[in-house]
């Protein structure tokens, strides 16, 4: 038996309803002006995605087929991008995480992939979704004046530094990120190896120091640390580290994304380590690597900016509640 209230006694959730849909409609106007293109992508996937995480799945009811539920739009969209350069979606990403305040199982997310665009156009566009559709839906449907409107752009090593004094020029910031953390008793997610363990230690950094530190509205975190690049491209131009970003709101991330890989040499490397700790680490079957994306990215040649905005998160934090109510049937 279900014990969830009705609808009829949550009067907020005729406003998310609202804020959603108008929010919705203003992102769509906004990317079709900055010449992106609505793209819808595959839910079933034949392979696991790159990242080193389990995927929910599903068998054929015909067959026994194993498809993966997709977490994310990104690589199809890449793809995508080879006959038009920007495109995007708007749909449910699913996660296999463990649903708390700010996660679920499934939610809405904004996907867009924009092929030459620079890391600075990138970043601004960004920030112009924000302080335009999204500030204007707030504006709209809550009367919130203020949320988005202001935007910082720091970099990660900013950020920390503004966090824990650990200086812009530290030359050993791994470690001292470390023993601060220590300090501090933050909790680590993994073992780490040694003291200088780069990409564990500044994974929970990202986590435990950067996003909780991003408190006074919008904050765009650039220029991550090479180590926690993820699939961004480094720049020697920006002192080799990540073109990588973070839109934080008052602690809550709230998009992601950077100038990604132009080729599948990178790729490989990063899919291939993510699904070695799959199979030896997590225990998981079917890590075969994605063959024909590859061949893709190989036929463009060509970097891109991506970027995922997650639609009910920011339904979430405007409205001042879980991200469960936000989804208003969390459950299914």
């Amino acid at each position: 038996m279900s014990v969830r209230p009705p609808l009829a006694s949550a009067p907020d959730v005729a406003q998310l309803i609202e804020f959603k849909a108008d929010l919705l409609w203003r992102l769509r106007v906004f990317l079709r002006e900055h010449d992106y293109w609505e793209t819808p992508m595959p839910v079933l996937h034949r392979t696991r995605e790159g990242a080193p995480i389990d995927q929910w799945s599903a068998v054929a009811p015909w067959g026994g087929e194993r498809w993966y539920l997709r977490h994310c739009m990104e690589d199809h969209l890449r793809r995508a991008a080879a006959a038009h350069p920007r495109v995007y979606e708007i749909g449910k990403a699913i996660r296999a995480e463990r649903p708390d305040a700010t996660h679920a199982h499934e939610f809405l997310v904004l996907e867009l992939v924009g092929r030459q665009v620079s890391y600075p156009e990138g970043i601004e566009l960004i920030r112009q979704i924000f302080t335009g559709p999204v500030a204007a839906a707030v504006q709209a449907v809550y009367g919130h004046t203020d949320m988005f409107v202001d935007v910082a752009v720091k970099t990660w090593r900013q950020v920390l530094a503004e966090a824990t004094g650990i200086g812009v020029d530290e030359a050993h910031y791994v470690r001292a990120v470390h023993d601060w953390m220590k300090d501090n008793s933050l909790p680590q997610s993994r073992p780490y190896a040694s003291t200088e363990d780069a990409w564990p230690i500044l994974e929970d950094a990202t986590s435990l120091i950067i996003e909780p530190a991003c408190t006074k509205g919008l904050t765009i975190v650039t220029d991550f640390p090479a180590p926690i690049q993820h699939v961004c491209d480094i720049s020697p131009e920006r002192g080799g580290t990540a073109m990588r970003l973070s839109a934080i709101f008052e602690g809550v991330e709230l998009s992601d994304g950077g100038v990604k890989f132009a080729n599948s040499a990178g790729y490989r490397r990063v899919y291939r380590a993510n699904a070695i700790y799959r199979s030896e680490i997590l225990g998981l079957s079917g890590n075969e690597l994605p063959e024909e994306f590859f061949d893709d990215l190989d036929a463009l040649a060509d970097a891109a900016f991506t970027s995922g905005v997650g639609i009910d998160r920011i339904c979430s934090v405007v409205a001042g509640v879980p991200i469960s109510r936000a989804l208003i049937f969390p459950e299914g």
